[in-house]
């Protein structure tokens, strides 16, 4: 039938959750700090379950490179980033999303295994930084900005998915 069906239910989305900013969105800190309130708490159902975690934005800057990464935190115990991420070759900056002297709409997702009990509530954020303070990077938005029909405005998310182990 082509159907592949997995043992004991691993695999299925248990639940979704979302957070949308509609609205304009800057940011110009040249170290590492959450990007206003982009940020979702989930209370996972299941044991050992991976979270799938995606962001996605239209996207701008003015002469600049924005760096973006997932970080997660279990029940206050503090921030760290969500591994997998890019890998630090050289000089060059680790993270799961870059921004660019571009304008386009940008997206990641990855699959999360973070190390909790039940009960724990997981609330990720996404944070950045910033090459340049003096020139931030805009999410959500164009810039320059114009009042015109041939400048666009999108929402920027961030959604978690429990994933079943």
């Amino acid at each position: 039938s082509g159907v592949i069906a997995s043992a004991g239910g691993g695999g299925k989305v248990l639940q979704t959750l979302e957070y949308s900013k509609i609205g304009t969105i800057s940011y110009s800190a040249t170290s590492w700090g959450n990007i206003g309130s982009l940020e979702q708490a989930i209370t996972p159902a299941g044991e050992s379950s991976k979270m799938k975690l995606t962001f996605f934005t239209g996207t701008s800057d003015s002469r600049n490179r924005g760096f973006l990464r997932f970080y997660y935190d279990v029940d206050g115990g503090g921030y760290n980033v969500c591994e997998p991420n890019g890998e630090a070759a050289g000089s060059r900056t680790n993270c799961h999303l870059f921004i660019n002297e571009s304008v386009d709409g940008r997206g990641v997702s990855i699959l999360h295994t973070p190390s909790y009990s039940l009960g724990n509530v997981l609330t990720y954020q996404m944070w950045a930084w910033t090459a340049n303070s003096g020139y931030p990077f805009y999410l959500g938005w164009e810039y320059p900005e114009s009042d015109a029909s041939a400048y666009g405005r999108t929402q920027t998310i961030l959604r978690v998915e429990e994933i079943a182990a």
